[in-house]
């Protein structure tokens, strides 16, 4: 039987602390992430696979070669394609702008015509028509039933008919850009500034599942900060960059002077809810008062 306690009083308005604690699936939810919920810190951005041939970008973002490639590939193919359908709208609107100055000339080519003709009518209308020239007359209301202008213009009038139909105007083509861009910052992106990549791997025979580790301190890259450094390639943690590398001034590394221009920090990838540093997953529920 339930003992008589303050914790097992359910009939108050609200909850109390202890009914809280018993509840478990409202209320916002913490839980801490293992490495296996983490997306992998040498996963390329693009096939999210372990990257084969890594290179880095100025931004620190790590792509396979093949995977970066073939999508500098189909950037260029889509540039070549907005540049022909730009090409077709410039010399569509050349040759309206022609036309339009055509037309122009030709109506105030027209209107003098026909100001000229309304001199010489004035002159022929003074004498009186004879009866051949009213027998050839044509009647006034021959195209009563169609209109003044006949079928064509009745036609142009009539909304529902398919070629009157009004429909949006084609969106107006702009440039195309003429440099490559990063597939994920969509910043300008030259070959000559990626940096080939050349990371230890704790298995060297898996170069496919395996997980990479700093250069120095020989620990597997997981959820850390990590950086590349431009002159060799190698990828160390943040901490032993810091640590044993740099100083104030700069630092050696193996026979080479090494500055923070040097150095790439790497971009870590996190998970759907959790980023990459932060190894806390949090959801949130309704909350009881």
């Amino acid at each position: 039987m339930p003992t008589r306690h303050s914790k097992n009083a359910t009939s108050a308005a609200f909850y109390s602390y202890h009914e809280r604690q018993k509840i478990k699936d409202v209320g916002t939810q913490r839980e801490r992430l293992d490495t296996n919920a983490l997306r992998r810190f040498e996963a390329c951005w693009l096939c999210n696979r372990t990257a084969l041939s890594p290179v880095c970008t100025p931004q620190g973002l790590v792509y396979c070669k093949q995977c970066l490639f073939l999508n500098f590939e189909d950037q260029k193919k889509k540039m070549s394609r907005e540049l022909k359908e730009w090409e077709a709208q410039e010399n569509a609107k050349k040759e309206a702008e022609a036309a339009k100055k055509l037309e122009e000339e030709s109506a105030e080519k027209n209107k003098f015509l026909e100001e000229e003709s309304k001199i010489a009518s004035y002159y022929a209308n003074q004498r009186k028509p004879t009866v051949a020239e009213l027998q050839a007359a044509p009647k006034k209301n021959q195209h009563l039933l169609i209109g003044a202008g006949g079928k064509a213009t009745a036609r142009a009038k009539s909304f529902w008919v398919v070629e009157n139909t009004p429909s949006a105007p084609a969106g107006e083509v702009k440039p195309p850009k003429r440099s490559l861009e990063c597939p994920i910052t969509r910043k300008p992106l030259k070959l000559k500034q990626l940096v080939y990549l050349k990371p230890e791997l704790l298995d060297e025979k898996d170069t496919e599942f395996n997980r990479w580790s700093c250069k120095i301190s020989k620990r597997a890259i997981t959820n850390q900060k990590a950086a590349a450094v431009i002159p060799t390639g190698d990828v160390i943690l943040m901490e032993c960059i810091e640590k044993y590398v740099l100083n104030k001034k700069g630092g050696f590394y193996g026979d080479k002077i090494i500055t923070k221009q040097d150095i790439i920090p790497l971009v870590p990838g996190g998970t759907g809810y959790s980023s990459h540093n932060n190894v806390e997953g949090i959801v949130r529920r309704a909350c009881i008062q």
